[in-house]
This record gives structure tokens, C-alpha cells and sequence, in this order.
């Protein structure tokens, strides 16, 4: 998989804009490795640039490897690899700097594998984590919700909805928040889960598909061919299952990616 190329353009802006300054660190300290007459003085010099050097690319090659295992997962919907790129980023990473990220990529991991118990254990044993910040809490809150639905835990997803609305009405300063998830897709799936199948129809109707990566598409299509069985409404689920089977084959996003 080409990683570069499914980069964000701020993330593609951030690795040239790294490069830059690697690049121009190295002239200087070369520079000043030239012009030095003292012999230690240019041992100095050399070992600050290579020291910084290696720190710098070593932190490069974990970041990538991050970002590989999250486009992986998202992207190409292939949960086993992206799996194996974040425990080889584990033991490559000596200072744990990526082992909080790891609880939510394991969130993200067993949610696509339908490992739904997991996510819920992984939830219950980091709790302190997930209060940490609103983002967190947020992720925390919408987990539980969709796990909850997926297992048929009625009373659950009602808690947990009601949890989500309170992110949603609350006054948080603006930026405080990521936009996370969709709330016209929380609805639907709320509605969808009471059995208001007419209401959670009018919700997916409205959901803005937009930023949604494939493994989000794929989430939200599954639950909206399914809804659209449920109405008996076939030929529009015959619609959606095309879109599920482009998006399993990996071009939907690269097709949507153009049309953008």
C-alpha cells in the first residue's frame, strides 16, 4: 500500500515542511563542522547532527508505521495486516509514546472484526483513559453505543444515546470537540435499534457521507442495505449492496477521492 499517497494534505504539507527543517539543520551543522578548526569541536558538532538525525528519522519511521496501520484498517479493510503493523510498531516504539493510541486503535481493530465484547472489555479496563479528555469520552460513549446495538442491549443503547446527546446539546467552546462521528448516523441507528424504521430511514437519508473513510462507508451502507430490507425496499438495498461490494474492493475510495 502506498501510504504517502492516501495521506491527508496536512499531513503531506507536515512531512515536507519536516523535511525542510531536517534538511536545512544538516547543511548548518555541516557548515559549521567545515568552518570549525578545533578538532573536538567538530566531534561535537558531528555526533549532535547524527544524534538528532537518528532520533528525528526514527520518530518518522514509527509515525509512519501509524499512520500505515490506521490507513490499512480504514483504507484497504484489511484488519489482520493493519494488526500486525501496530504490534511491530509497539515493540519498535521504546518509549510507549503510541501505547495510549494503541487502546483506540484496538477499539477501531476488534469493532471491524465484529469483536464487539472486546471493545467493551477494553472500555471497562481503561476507563480512566477515556475520561482523560472530551475526544476520548466521546469515543468511550459512541463505543458502547454501537457495541450495545450490535449485542441487542436495549437499555444500553438507550443510556448510551441519551450519554451522546449530552455531547451534542452541551455548550463545549468551539474546538474543544472533534467532529468524530455523524449524529444524523447515531439517530439513525438509534431509531433503527427501537424500531422506528421510518424515522431511522429519514436520518441515513440525511447522513453526510462526506469525510466518512471506507471502513466508516462500509459501517454505514451495512446499516442502511439492512434497514432498507427491513421497509422491504429492495431494489434501493440492491443500490447499496453495490456501493458495499465497490467499497470491499478497495476503488470506492479512490473514486471518491477524484470526484472530490
Amino acid at each position: 500500500m502506498n501510504v504517502i499517497k492516501h495521506y491527508s494534505i496536512q499531513e503531506k504539507f507536515r512531512l515536507f515542511l519536516v523535511t525542510i527543517i531536517y534538511i536545512i539543520f544538516c547543511l548548518y551543522t555541516i557548515n559549521l563542522i567545515t568552518n570549525e578548526q578545533n578538532f573536538y569541536a567538530k566531534l561535537v558538532f558531528l555526533a549532535i547532527m547524527i544524534i538528532f538525525i537518528s532520533i528525528s528519522i526514527w520518530s518518522e519511521y514509527l509515525r509512519f508505521l501509524y499512520q500505515s496501520a490506521i490507513l490499512t484498517l480504514n483504507i484497504n479493510l484489511d484488519p489482520k495486516t493493519s494488526l500486525k503493523i501496530f504490534e511491530k510498531l509497539n515493540k519498535k516504539d521504546f518509549f510507549k509514546s503510541y501505547s495510549k493510541t494503541f487502546l483506540i486503535f484496538k477499539i477501531l481493530h476488534n469493532m471491524s472484526i465484529k469483536n464487539y465484547t472486546e471493545c467493551l472489555k477494553i472500555l471497562d479496563e481503561n476507563n480512566k483513559f477515556f475520561r482523560s479528555s472530551l475526544d476520548n469520552l466521546l469515543i468511550q460513549k459512541y463505543t458502547y453505543f454501537f457495541c450495545y446495538y450490535k449485542l441487542h442491549d436495549i437499555k444500553k443503547i438507550e443510556k448510551y444515546y441519551r450519554d451522546l446527546q449530552k455531547f451534542r446539546t452541551s455548550k463545549i467552546k468551539k474546538g474543544r470537540l472533534s467532529p468524530l462521528y455523524n449524529w444524523d448516523f447515531i439517530d439513525g441507528i438509534y431509531f433503527k435499534a427501537i424500531y422506528n424504521l421510518k424515522q431511522s430511514k429519514h436520518f441515513f437519508e440525511n447522513t453526510n457521507t462526506t469525510n466518512m473513510n471506507n471502513l466508516e462507508l462500509l459501517y454505514y451502507f451495512s446499516e442502511y442495505e439492512d434497514l432498507l430490507l427491513k421497509l422491504n425496499l429492495n431494489e434501493q438495498a440492491k443500490k447499496i449492496k453495490y456501493k458495499i461490494k465497490k467499497i470491499k474492493e478497495g476503488d470506492y475510495f479512490e473514486n471518491k477521492q477524484k470526484n472530490n
